[in-house]
């Protein structure tokens, strides 16, 4: 949970530069993918193409190849949905600090996870979980010699998270608007005051008191026998 704004900052600081380390290494790696791949086959290609039509043949036969290989279709996804959720992050920054300008509005809007951009910041992080354990198995299984037995307990464990994952998204969508408006404390919910109000401190009874009534009575209630006999 965040609490101050300076965290706000830090954790955008920090998220930028993840994203272009992320973005210079992905791009390296996609362009290794492309000229060990696709290049190859696209020079065997042109060689047998006519002149006049070595430019479109050339976009299709590049377009086909790129779509032949996991890894460069599963790095270009990757690429997409880190950077839609980079943006969705300076987006929401904006509307935090700018627009509500800071302090607790922003604090108690950064916390709420029902809003809309959280859901689909947290959507997007779910696809970019799900794509980078995609690689992972595809990677162990290329490894593995194209052994199914290999793929067993990775593909177990991903169709495990994507049924959470889908849940926890419901829950979160279908979920009740936060009572909390900008600016205003969490405690000053109703439903964090009812098991408070149900009994108030004056009328309720401590059970030491009580134990010593209990004890007085019995106490009373045996000097009295020996009078009654």
């Amino acid at each position: 949970m965040i609490t101050s704004t300076a965290t706000i900052m830090a954790s955008t600081v920090i998220e930028c530069t993840l994203f272009s380390t992320f973005m210079i290494l992905s791009s390296v790696s996609l362009m290794l993918l492309v000229r060990r791949r696709v290049i190859p086959n696209l020079r065997a290609q042109n060689d047998n193409v006519s002149s006049g039509l070595a430019r479109r043949a050339r976009t299709a036969v590049f377009a086909k190849e790129m779509a032949k290989s996991p890894l460069i279709v599963a790095n270009i996804l990757l690429m997409l949905t880190v950077t839609a959720h980079w943006l969705l992050g300076i987006h929401k920054l904006f509307i935090g600090v700018v627009h509500l300008g800071g302090g607790k509005a922003a604090i108690d809007y950064y916390n709420d996870f029902q809003d809309k951009l959280s859901i689909a910041r947290a959507s997007l992080l779910f696809v970019d979980m799900l794509i980078g354990d995609a690689i992972i198995t595809y990677r162990a299984w290329i490894v593995w010699e194209r052994h199914h037995f290999v793929v067993i307990i990775p593909t177990m464990t991903i169709s495990a998270f994507i049924v959470s994952g889908i849940g926890l998204l419901h829950e979160l969508a279908a979920a009740r608007p936060s009572t909390t408006a900008p600016g205003r404390s969490s405690s000053s919910s109703p439903t964090l005051r009812a098991p408070c109000s149900t009994r108030s401190p004056s009328t309720a009874s401590p059970p030491r008191p009580a134990f010593r009534s209990c004890s007085s009575a019995s106490g009373s209630a045996s000097r009295r026998g020996p009078r009654a006999r």
